[in-house]
C-alpha cells in the first residue's frame, strides 16, 4: 500500500496529514464465519453500520468473484447487537474505445 493510503483504515487520504479514520466496526459472514468466535471477523470502518457492511463487501470481492448476495453482520463493540444487512452486487458492464488507425 502506497503512503497515499491509510495504513490502518486503507481509505485514500492524498497528501493530506489530517486524515481520520472512521469509526471501527466489527463484521462478519455468517455463511462464513461464526459470530461468536473473534477469529472469523473483519475489521471494518465505517461512518454508519451501513457503510462498513458495504466496505467489507467491497475490499472482499473483487473482478468476478461477486455472488449475487451477501449478508454481512456488523457491530461497534462485542457487547452490542449485531445489525444484519443483505449486500446485493451488481456486475457493471463498462466500454471504452481506442483509436487505431484510418480506414
Amino acid at each position: 500500500m502506497s503512503e497515499f493510503y491509510c495504513k490502518n483504515c486503507g481509505q485514500y487520504k492524498g497528501v493530506s496529514r489530517d486524515h481520520e479514520c472512521p469509526p471501527c466496526w466489527q463484521a462478519v459472514r455468517p455463511d462464513y464465519g461464526d459470530p461468536e468466535d473473534e477469529s472469523t471477523f473483519y475489521k471494518a470502518f465505517g461512518e454508519e453500520a451501513e457503510d462498513a457492511a458495504l466496505e467489507v463487501a467491497e475490499r472482499k470481492f473483487s473482478d468476478w468473484e461477486y455472488p449475487r448476495d451477501v449478508e454481512i453482520w456488523v457491530r461497534q463493540n462485542p457487547s452490542a447487537e449485531w445489525l444484519k444487512f443483505e449486500i446485493t452486487v451488481e456486475s457493471v458492464p463498462s466500454f471504452s474505445a481506442s483509436p487505431v488507425g484510418v480506414v
